[in-house]
C-alpha cells in the first residue's frame, strides 16, 4: 500500500486527471482489496494471474480487468527499479482470451420490418428525415450530424459527406 501511496504522488503530476482516476479506481477496487496487505515479496506471477482470471470469473468487464492489469504492472516497475523487488511478477501476465460476441455483425444489422418500425416511431418530418438518411444512405449518425444544406444535392439526389461530427 505505501508503494501504491508514493506511485501515485509522483504520477499525480505526469497524469491526465482522467488517467489518475482510471488508476486510482483501478487500484481502489481491483487491486487494494487483494493486494494491500500483501508484502512485495509475496507478489507471484501465480497470484497475480490468478487473482486477473478471478476478476474476468467474476463479471468484471475486460477493458477494467485490462485496466487494473497495466496498473499494477507500473507499480511493480516502480518497485523493480528501485531494487525493492527482483522481478515485475505482473510484466508478462496475459488475461483469459476474451469469449466470442454473443451478436454478430450480422445481428446487429437492422431488417426491413426493423427499419419500418424505426420509421414508424418518428416524431415528426425532421425525426424521419434523419433515419432515413441513416437506413437508406447508410450513413453513421456522425455524417448526419455533419450535413448541411450544401451537402444536400436535391436535383441529383445526392448527399455529399464533406464532415463528421463526433465528441
Amino acid at each position: 500500500h505505501d508503494l501504491a501511496a508514493d506511485w501515485f504522488t509522483a504520477g499525480a503530476t505526469r497524469w491526465s486527471p482522467g488517467t489518475l482516476a482510471l488508476r486510482d479506481h483501478a487500484y481502489r477496487t481491483r487491486i487494494a482489496p487483494r493486494f494491500a496487505s500483501a508484502g512485495l515479496t509475496d507478489l507471484t506471477r501465480p497470484a497475480v494471474e490468478a487473482w486477473a482470471a478471478e476478476l474476468v470469473a467474476a463479471g468484471t468487464g475486460r477493458r477494467a480487468v485490462e485496466v487494473a492489469v497495466q496498473t499494477l504492472r507500473a507499480m511493480l516497475a516502480v518497485a523493480l527499479d528501485a531494487g525493492m523487488i527482483a522481478t515485475n511478477p505482473a510484466a508478462k501476465v496475459r488475461l483469459p482470451p476474451a469469449p466470442p460476441p454473443e451478436r454478430t455483425a450480422a445481428d446487429r444489422v437492422i431488417d426491413r420490418s426493423g427499419a419500418e418500425r424505426l420509421l414508424a416511431a418518428a416524431f415528426d418530418l425532421r425525426q424521419e428525415t434523419i433515419l432515413r438518411a441513416l437506413l437508406e444512405a447508410g450513413l453513421r449518425r456522425g455524417e448526419v450530424c455533419g450535413l448541411t444544406w450544401p451537402d444536400v444535392l436535391l436535383e441529383e439526389r445526392r448527399l455529399v459527406i464533406r464532415q463528421a461530427v463526433y465528441q
